[in-house]
């Protein structure tokens, strides 16, 4: 089991892993930003990624072997924020608004950038099916 960095797409993190040449490698999505680290020919997982160990940390976090406790519920979702003042337009404001429904994985370049401003975007890691921020 691992964590993607950022909330990174997982498609293209498996392509970056072929590209370096593990091509026994598969990398499954488990929901949110855990993934599933699986040899496609019954190699030892543990023991490719402590021998490319930097390549890997380029990717993931808390990289550990599987057990039924590491998986809890969680999906990603984009959520949008309307109306948010300009004064108040910052990182620690929007984890401030995502605090009781998730964690944020990723905010969106554009509203970091403050290249758009009509709304803000978050990538939330949530272990709820039903969100409703307010009206």
């Amino acid at each position: 089991m691992a964590s993607v960095i950022n909330g990174e797409y997982i498609p293209l993190i498996q392509q970056r892993i072929l590209d370096a040449g593990f091509e026994n490698l598969d990398i499954i999505p488990m929901g949110a930003d855990k993934v599933l680290l699986k040899s496609s020919n019954d190699i030892d997982v543990n023991s490719i990624i402590i021998g490319a160990a930097d390549i890997f940390k380029s990717f993931f976090t808390s990289i550990h072997a599987w057990n039924n406790q590491c998986v809890k519920f969680e999906r990603g979702v984009w959520v949008r924020l309307y109306g948010v003042p300009l004064q108040a337009w910052n990182a620690n404001f929007f984890r401030l608004c995502a605090f009781d429904i998730g964690r944020i994985m990723r905010l969106d370049t554009c509203m970091v950038d403050r290249d758009c401003l009509d709304y803000a975007r978050i990538l939330l890691a949530t272990p709820s099916l039903n969100i409703c921020l307010g009206r």
